[in-house]
């Protein structure tokens, strides 16, 4: 449990001015840390960490898939690891190219 931590949810930006430009919209505070000015303070995740809830400083997605034999299944967001049956082979780690994102440069892209 993530004691004393104040967590907003917002299900209506009609009334937000800019939103879809806005530097604070996200998912859950997943993004590069910012400065607690900016953002008033730590983001979950970083509280989770600080707090000694997580086994390791990282986040995981599993994305769900639609198909007409089995129908949607679901994704899934693991926090403080990895969900080994989600994957297999080893991670590559790399660089991010901007302090205020997760982008990573990339020299080509294949599909299919």
């Amino acid at each position: 449990t993530l004691a004393n931590y104040t967590f907003a949810e917002v299900d209506n930006t009609g009334l937000l001015q800019r939103y879809e430009n806005a530097a604070w919209d996200g998912i859950l505070g997943l993004g590069v840390a910012r400065s607690k000015e900016e953002v008033g303070g730590p983001t979950p995740m970083e509280a989770l960490v600080q707090g000694g809830l997580l086994d390791k400083p990282i986040f995981a997605f599993h994305l769900g898939r639609c198909s007409l034999e089995d129908g949607c299944l679901g994704g899934e967001l693991v926090l403080g690891g990895v969900e080994p049956e989600h994957y297999s082979g080893d991670f590559t780690f790399m660089n991010l190219i901007r302090d205020d994102s997760w982008a990573i440069q990339l020299d080509a892209v294949t599909i299919g």
